[in-house]
C-alpha cells in the first residue's frame, strides 16, 4: 500500500482521493484546518499551509511518502514539484512549475517560445512609477495583477496611475512573492484549452470559450462551454490548438495535465497568452468536463501516472460538449431556496452544486472568482446544447436574497 501525499483537502482534490484509493493507496491528505471534504475522506490529514512546502517536505520524509499530487490547485503545483524533486519521486522539477505558477516568469518563457503575451512590467512598491511604466511603453487601460495569486483574486483593470496607487496594496496582499504585475489590456474573446501531456507529448482534450458576468470592475466568468478537441476546427480554435501545443512543449512541461486561458484579439488576428497552469481546471473541468465532452479521464491519467502504472494506450477523443455555469448572489441574507433538489433530474444536467449556499446564510459583496456559487454541469453533443439545458435550469431554480433594501434574485450573467 503506497503512501500517497494528496496536496489540498478541497473539492477540487476529492476525485483523485478516490482515485488513489481505488488503486488501493494510503491517501495522506495536506490541508489547512477548516470545512475541506478531503479530510473525511482521507486516511491521514497533516494540517499545514499548502504552500509551506518546507514544512510538508519534513513530513513527507518522516512518513514514506512515495507519491505526491494536487489537482485543481494552484497553490499546490510548485509544493508537489519541490517534494517530488527532493524525494525522487514522479514529478514536474520546481524550474518547469515556476513556468507555470510566476506570471511574470510565464511571460518570458512564452515570449522566447514564439507565443504573443500582453506586454507587462513587474513591481514590488510604487516608487517610479510612471517612469517605470514609460520605459514599457505601457497605456491606459491597464491590467494589474498579482505575479503568483489565483482565482482572479486581486485582479484590477485600472485607468490612471492614481488606480494603481489606490489598488496596488489589495493586489499585493494576493501575492506569495510579493510582486505585482502591470500588463496592457487585451480586447478580445477569452478562450480555455485543456490537455494533457504523456512523454512530453501534448493532446489538446478540450477547447472552450467563456462568458463573463457584466460587473463592472471584475472579471469573474460565469460559464465555460467545451468541445471536444477534434470538433474544435474553426481557425480561430486551429490556431489555440497550435499555441497550446507549442508552449506546453516550450516549458519542458513530462506529464500531466494542463490549463490554459488565452485571448483572441480579432483586429490583429493573434492569440495572446493570459496564463497557464500545470493542473486541472478548477469548478471541475478536469475531473468531470473533460470526460463528458472528449470521454478521457484525464485524473486518472494522472494518478496513473505518479502511482507508477504503466499505461501505454493511446488517448483516444469521443465527439461531445460539456459546460459549467455558475451564478453569483448579491450581498444579503438568502431567504429563499427553491427546487434545487429538481436541479439534477434535468435531461443533461450532469452534477449541480449546493455545498456553498443555505438557506439563512449571510452572502458577501461581490469580488472575485471566490464569490461565485454553484457550478452546475451540463453534457451535451454541442454547445447548444448545454445553453438550452441552463436556460432550463434558469427557469426552475428559485434563490432569492433579502438585502439592505429589497429581495433579489440570484445573478447569471
Amino acid at each position: 500500500m503506497k503512501n500517497v501525499l494528496v496536496i489540498g483537502g478541497g473539492r477540487g482534490q476529492v476525485p483523485v482521493m478516490n482515485l488513489c484509493h481505488q488503486y488501493g493507496c494510503n491517501v495522506i491528505c495536506v490541508t489547512p484546518n477548516g470545512n475541506y471534504p478531503g479530510i473525511k475522506i482521507a486516511d491521514n490529514v497533516f494540517f499545514e499551509d499548502v504552500k509551506n512546502y518546507k514544512s510538508i517536505l519534513e513530513f513527507a520524509k518522516k512518513n514514506n511518502i512515495e507519491a505526491v499530487v494536487t489537482e485543481q490547485l494552484d497553490a499546490g503545483v510548485y509544493t508537489v514539484a519541490y517534494i517530488a524533486e527532493n524525494l525522487g519521486l514522479k514529478g514536474i522539477s520546481c524550474e518547469v512549475a515556476k513556468k507555470f505558477t510566476n506570471k511574470f516568469i510565464m511571460r518570458n518563457e512564452a515570449e522566447k517560445a514564439g507565443i504573443n503575451v500582453p506586454k507587462c512590467l513587474k513591481i514590488n512598491s510604487l516608487d517610479k512609477i510612471e517612469e517605470n511604466l514609460k520605459s514599457k511603453n505601457l497605456k491606459f487601460p491597464l491590467i494589474m495583477k498579482p505575479v503568483d495569486g489565483a482565482a482572479s483574486q486581486g485582479v484590477q483593470k485600472v485607468n490612471s496611475v492614481e488606480d494603481i496607487c489606490s489598488y496596488f496594496d489589495n493586489t499585493l496582499s494576493y501575492s506569495n512573492s510579493k510582486e505585482v504585475i502591470i500588463e496592457e489590456f487585451i480586447n478580445g474573446k477569452e478562450y480555455v484549452v485543456e490537455a494533457y501531456t504523456k512523454d512530453f507529448n501534448v493532446k489538446n482534450l478540450i477547447v472552450g470559450h467563456r462568458d463573463y458576468f457584466n460587473i463592472d470592475g471584475t472579471f469573474i466568468p460565469c460559464a465555460t462551454v467545451f468541445v471536444d478537441a477534434n470538433s474544435a476546427n474553426d481557425n480561430i480554435e486551429l490556431m489555440l490548438k497550435e499555441t497550446n501545443e507549442k508552449l506546453i512543449k516550450a516549458f519542458g512541461l513530462p506529464f500531466g495535465i494542463t490549463h490554459a486561458e488565452y485571448l483572441y484579439n480579432e483586429e490583429e488576428n493573434k492569440i495572446y497568452l493570459v496564463e497557464i497552469a500545470a493542473r486541472g481546471g478548477g469548478v471541475f473541468i478536469s475531473s468531470d468536463l473533460i470526460p463528458t465532452a472528449c470521454g478521457v479521464d484525464a485524473n486518472e491519467l494522472l494518478v496513473k501516472e505518479v502511482l507508477g502504472i504503466s499505461d501505454n494506450s493511446d488517448i483516444n477523443l469521443c465527439k461531445g460538449s460539456s459546460a459549467y455555469f455558475c451564478y453569483l448572489t448579491p450581498e444579503g441574507v438568502v431567504s429563499k431556496l427553491d427546487n434545487i433538489d429538481k436541479v439534477e433530474n434535468i435531461e443533461g444536467v450532469h452534477k449541480a452544486f449546493f455545498d456553498n449556499i443555505e438557506l439563512g446564510m449571510h452572502t458577501l459583496s461581490i469580488k472575485d472568482k471566490s464569490s461565485r456559487k454553484g457550478p452546475i454541469l451540463v453534457k451535451g453533443r454541442t454547445k447548444e446544447d448545454c445553453y438550452n439545458i441552463i436556460d432550463k435550469v434558469k427557469k426552475i431554480l428559485d434563490i432569492q436574497v433579502s438585502t439592505s433594501s429589497e429581495i433579489k434574485n440570484i445573478i447569471w450573467s
